[in-house]
């Protein structure tokens, strides 16, 4: 009987989901169309052939070595060759360049006699993928190029070549990136965003459920029925959970067959992973259904999409954040899914390295269900329902035509509006600052210090326990843990324990002491590319001063004298420097774009509703009926979107660079006029898509859909020559993408007019081309409801 009326209540909320058009296709083709979109934004998975510019000003047989190794790197490309310093500032300024290499006069001699000679690596350090790929293709060529050198010295100093290859083989630190070897960003992004969205298509779905029943004045039936509040909400959950899986299954097969991701453990654990994800999702949207109308679920859902993805620790680890902002992270669902989900597909690892995340799962789950019964039995006893009239008073109709008279009496109804509504407050005046202060606590450290690392030490000797202090003392490692055996080591990456590993090898002492090769191996999780580059970072400066020190003790036991073997490290140096962020700070990356993107998200969250609302409301014959032009109602009704948008901007940016230090070197002047144009644009977009939504719930679920796609889109975080056509040409059409260009090259580069003008011009266009779609919807809405009122009855 039971699961008789379970199946009833399945199938009559499948009905419900198939006759809502717009939530049928958001529920079930949206997170496909994503994982074919973001296949598009990772097109190339690995970033190769990075700008760069040389200036030579050697010009000897030894610079042009220089830069026929750097042209051999597959991660370098040289677009050109600079002629003096000046412009190669320049060229790193305008991004005709991302790395620069300055050979300075007189290497060639410098060299031959044995004195030291200085090769500069600048790098720009304004985009944070960039400048890891950049500063670890970079540090390839340096090693290559500084043993050529030296091994050539030594030989000049009649040293025989067996005792070179001694010298500068002394101790190798060979890096190892387990389970993404080629540091794929593609592995490490894509599955993490496809299941963020298809989180939110679920839980759109699912939070409206209760509260289109409450709306539509049926939920009395289901309460009419003997069963309990279990049964009525698992049998409303079931069709979301089902088609949620069978999604899940799609994702799964399209990324590894489409892109070719990893997908390496056991199907049943990651089945049951995803199966208690997803009951963990349903029952908290269940509870948010409870507790609101569907307008506002629909709003709750879609406004906290996505602080939920920024503090969940995917692309920021937990560990780095605020305390308060990780407290928030470690009860959100998405965050030990994620982490569960890359455990199991990258490192195949069984039920013991994942069972922590879905007992947390499952705690949370059993939370958000007992919460759920909560706020049913309790909105049920409280709740009293006050269905609106969709008529409107005559009186109130009179005075509204007769008011429309100029742009500020349009502007001012408008400004009524928005007050009524207090979804619309909290949006324009208070999200800006909520989302800042979450992105704030989650970035606040910047930089990443001790990753927890393990350390297999398997020769316990002094030399050994010297290396593992040097270890120590470097502020981006710690060590946690040091594992008797390699199967320990392996079940600590595996668990998550530790982030890297480094195995110092038996009788390594007494190799140095005679002279043979030292191996020290570095095994990096590759399954996190923020911690890889950052331990990779960290292991090439050990590297380098380990080596350093024994280079100098083989070449004393070689038989030079000490002059001699400082002469020999000093003769060829390679200074690497990061310009613009010198301290490879990933808060001056990340938390411009944020700023933008949660200024536009607001702003078009808002005007988007506008034209929805006063279709929804039959309100919009008012303005049909008014003798003001197209484009008076359009200017009246945006104005308030458009102060609100220059308000938040100009508040965002102060804030973060007093409270987060973000830099602003350049003329305020030119980033208020980039603000204003890409304000324009955004209210422009923002009215022109709210003519054409057919009310407030379809305009707020498409546009907060459509938030993650123009942030990656903007090529802020991703380079648009590594993306497929279709979506690069998708970004040029966002107002973001040429916003956060100009604002990171005033702010960051202190560049001026000439530096922005592209952006400045295309911005001035779009809010042309925008501004006149949007007057041209509001041409067409009003004769569609003059057509309405003038047919007969």
């Amino acid at each position: 009987m039971r699961l008789r009326a379970l199946a009833g209540i399945a199938y009559a909320e499948t009905l419900c989901l198939l006759r809502n058009r717009t939530l049928t296709v958001i529920f079930i083709a949206v997170p496909l169309l994503m994982l074919i979109f973001l296949g598009g934004v990772y097109r190339d998975q690995v970033i190769v052939h990075i700008p760069t510019v040389i200036l030579d000003l050697d010009r000897s047989p030894m610079s042009r070595e220089i830069i026929q190794a750097i042209k051999a790197n597959p991660s370098l490309e040289v677009v050109g060759y600079a002629a003096d310093y000046e412009q190669t500032q320049s060229w790193l300024k305008e991004e005709k360049a991302r790395v620069a290499v300055v050979i300075p006069e007189n290497l060639d001699r410098r060299a031959g006699r044995g004195e030291p000679a200085r090769i500069l690596t600048i790098i720009d350090g304004s985009n944070m993928v960039f400048t890891n790929i950049a500063t670890s293709a970079t540090g390839d060529v340096i090693n290559e190029l500084a043993a050529t050198l030296r091994s050539r010295l030594l030989l000049s100093r009649g040293l025989l070549t067996v005792q070179v290859q001694r010298i500068l083989t002394a101790v190798q630190f060979p890096v190892t990136a387990r389970y993404n070897p080629a540091y794929n960003y593609a592995f490490f992004l894509l599955f993490g965003m496809a299941f963020y969205i298809l989180q939110q298509t679920y839980l759109l779905g699912v939070a409206t459920t209760i509260s289109r029943e409450r709306e539509m004045g049926t939920w009395v039936q289901y309460r009419a029925l003997p069963y309990g509040y279990g049964l009525i909400c698992a049998g409303k959950l079931l069709p979301y959970l089902l088609t949620a899986l069978a999604q899940a299954g799609l994702i799964l097969l399209g990324g590894a067959c489409l892109y070719r991701l990893p997908v390496h453990g056991s199907a049943w654990l990651l089945a049951l992973t995803t199966a208690v994800f997803l009951v963990t999702v349903g029952l908290f949207g269940i509870l948010v259904s409870a507790l609101t109308a569907k307008i506002n679920s629909v709003r709750f859902t879609m406004v906290m999409a996505m602080p939920s993805f920024i503090l969940s620790g995917f692309t920021w680890p937990l560990d780095a954040m605020h305390p308060v902002a990780r407290i928030i992270g470690e009860c959100l669902p998405l965050t030990w899914y994620l982490q569960a989900f890359q455990t199991i597909t990258m490192k195949g690892a069984g039920w013991s390295a994942i069972s922590p995340y879905v007992v947390n799962l499952a705690l949370i789950s059993l939370v958000c269900g007992v919460l759920a019964a909560l706020a049913l039995k309790i909105t049920d006893r409280y709740l009293v329902q006050c269905p609106l009239s969709a008529t409107c008073n005559s009186e109130q109709e009179v005075f509204k035509v007769q008011s429309l008279r100029n742009i500020a009496s349009v502007a001012y109804l408008e400004w009524l509006a928005i007050t009524r509504d207090k979804f619309i407050i909290m949006v324009l005046f208070a999200a800006t600052a909520f989302y800042l202060t979450l992105f704030g606590l989650a970035y606040c450290a910047g930089i990443l210090t001790e990753i927890p690392v393990a350390v297999v030490d398997r020769d316990h000797s002094p030399a050994s326990r010297e290396l593992v202090r040097m270890l120590e003392a470097h502020p981006r490692m710690a060590i946690v843990f040091y594992p008797d055996t390699i199967r320990e080591m392996d079940r600590a990456l595996d668990e998550n324990r530790v982030r890297a590993a480094v195995v110092i090898p038996e009788d390594f002492e007494k190799s140095l002491t005679r002279g043979d090769p030292a191996r020290v191996q570095v095994i990096i999780d590759g399954c996190n590319l923020i911690y890889a580059y950052n331990l990779r970072k960290a292991a090439a400066e050990v590297n380098r001063s380990v080596g350093a020190e024994l280079m100098s003790k083989t070449m004393l036991g070689a038989g030079l004298e000490p002059d001699q073997a400082e002469d020999v490290l000093k003769s060829i140096q390679f200074v690497s420097e990061s310009r613009y962020n010198p301290t490879y700070n990933y808060t001056y990356f990340l938390f411009l774009l944020l700023v933008v993107i949660a200024v536009q998200q607001t702003c078009l969250l808002g005007e988007g509703l506008t034209l929805a609302r006063e279709k929804e409301d039959n309100t919009w014959v008012h303005f049909a009926m008014s003798g003001l032009s197209n484009a008076q109602i359009f200017w009246g009704k945006v104005i308030p979107y458009y102060l609100v948008l220059l308000a938040n901007g100009g508040l965002a940016l102060a804030g973060s660079h007093l409270f987060l230090g973000l830099p602003v070197h350049g003329n305020i002047f030119l980033l208020w006029l980039a603000l204003a144009l890409f304000g324009l644009a955004v209210v422009g977009l923002g009215y022109a898509l709210s003519g054409v939504f057919r009310d407030t719930v379809q305009a707020t679920t498409v546009i907060c859909l459509f938030n993650l796609p123009m942030a990656l889109a903007t090529g802020f975080t991703w380079p648009h020559q590594s993306m497929a056509a279709w979506v690069r040409y998708f970004g040029y059409l966002c107002p973001a993408t040429w916003m956060t260009h100009a604002a990171r090259a005033i702010t960051m580069k202190s560049a001026g007019l000439n530096e922005v003008l592209t952006d400045i011009l295309v911005l001035a266009i779009m809010a042309v081309v925008f501004v006149g779609l949007a007057v041209l919807s509001t041409c067409r809405i009003r004769n569609v409801q003059w057509q309405q009122y003038d047919e007969p009855d």
